[in-house]
Parts: C-alpha cells; sequence; structure tokens
C-alpha cells in the first residue's frame, strides 16, 4: 500500500482546510493509498504551537499591518537566517516522522 503524509499548520485554518481536501480527493480518488494529516508544528512542541498560533491569530486581527511587515522581514537578513535555523531544527523530528511513516 502506497502512503501519503501531508503535512499542515493550523495558523488561520486555511491550510488545515486545503490538507482535508487534498486528503479527501486522494481517498476517494484511490483505494491503496493511506493518507496521514500532521501539523507540522503541534507535532514537534504542543507548546510551541499553541504560542506560535495564539500569537499568530492575535496579530492577524488586532495588528495586521504589523503582522505583515514580520512575515515580510522572515525572509530577509537576520530574521529569515534564524527561521532557516529553527526550521532545521525542526526538520530533525519531521524527518523521523517520515521515515517511520514509511515502514
Amino acid at each position: 500500500m502506497k502512503k501519503i503524509l501531508i503535512f499542515y499548520g493550523s495558523y488561520g485554518g486555511g491550510h488545515l482546510s486545503a490538507a482535508r481536501s487534498i486528503e479527501t480527493y486522494i481517498k476517494s480518488h484511490y483505494s491503496d493509498i493511506e493518507v496521514k494529516l500532521v501539523d507540522c508544528i503541534e507535532y514537534i512542541n504542543k507548546h510551541l504551537n499553541k504560542l506560535l498560533a495564539d500569537s499568530y491569530n492575535e496579530a492577524a486581527k488586532k495588528a495586521p499591518l504589523a503582522w505583515k511587515t514580520a512575515y515580510h522581514l522572515a525572509n530577509d537578513g537576520l530574521t529569515s537566517k534564524a527561521v532557516t535555523t529553527s526550521n532545521k531544527l525542526f526538520s530533525i523530528k519531521l524527518n523521523k516522522l517520515l521515515q517511520d511513516f514509511r515502514s
């Protein structure tokens, strides 16, 4: 049986909705594929996920311009390096999940 692991982020709900749509499509068109949805940050650390999700939701509601600025800063300079470093650390645990899911 083939397996598909779909990663998403729960911030704002759009990623989860897209992931569920992909899962639904695959399950309705292919009977021999196992599909699993994983919220990446929650899998890595539930407390970090709550902190980041709450921060995102508050910033998006109360200070959308500040959120937009922070989002764009994450692609440049020192902030970008911090994001890249944290992503590398997070990927260690996600890679283990991928390897376990393959088996």
